[in-house]
């Protein structure tokens, strides 16, 4: 999520986890670590990653595992192998999370966008306090984005996600073949996971 980069007090820099602590460190040399800074990090449940969750406020944000599995179609034409190694990462995390003496901040995107101007700029305001920023200083940029809304790295619009925004899962079903098949198996994890922060009948649900 980029709007913490523009808070006043965070630097903009965003550093990708991978690798080593050291590979880390070596790779952002610029970052003060002392100082609140964004950390982007893609599922990753290495032990560098939860030891970085362990030490910083973190903010995680999340979405309709299917919605996820209609973007690697579209970016992907090779699936299986893509979403395979995203989906074991994602439920590796899932598992691992509870374990942390510090808890992220869990933010479910698809359901806050469609949330009011106003509860999107309450959520933000609790991000902004939940990451021991100062709130005063960032209610302007709260109410820029809880306003706007703006989407990043999008891919428009096509025919997948045409059949998931009309909720046709049954041809969805048959277009994602054997990814389909694999996250219905750890459909009792993501649900775990998923309903305390909202989530509600999801269609690939049984």
């Amino acid at each position: 999520m980029h709007f913490l980069s523009g808070l006043p007090e965070v630097q903009s820099t965003e550093i990708r986890v991978y690798g080593s602590w050291q590979e880390m460190l070596r790779k952002n040399k610029s970052v003060n670590f002392e100082q609140p800074f964004v950390l982007q990090i893609h599922v990753n449940p290495s032990g560098l990653v939860f030891t970085m969750m362990n030490a910083y406020p973190t903010l995680w944000s999340v979405r309709d595992p299917l919605a996820t599995l209609i973007s690697f179609a579209q970016r992907n034409q090779n699936l299986e192998p893509m979403f395979g190694v995203w989906l074991n990462q994602f439920v590796e995390s899932i598992k691992m999370v509870k374990y942390l003496k510090r808890q992220p901040i869990m933010v479910p995107m698809d359901l806050v966008s469609k949330y009011s101007e106003g509860a999107r700029f309450v959520i933000l305001k609790s991000i902004v306090q939940g990451m021991g920023l100062n709130v005063e200083r960032g209610k302007g940029h709260c109410s820029h984005w809880a306003g706007d809304w703006p989407t990043h790295g999008s891919s428009g619009n096509y025919p997948l996600k045409s059949l998931y925004n009309a909720g046709q899962i049954h041809k969805l079903k048959s277009a994602l073949g054997e990814s389909y098949i694999r996250l219905k198996e750890h459909e009792s994890t993501f649900r775990a996971f998923l309903e305390p922060l909202g989530y509600q009948n999801l269609m690939w649900w049984s």
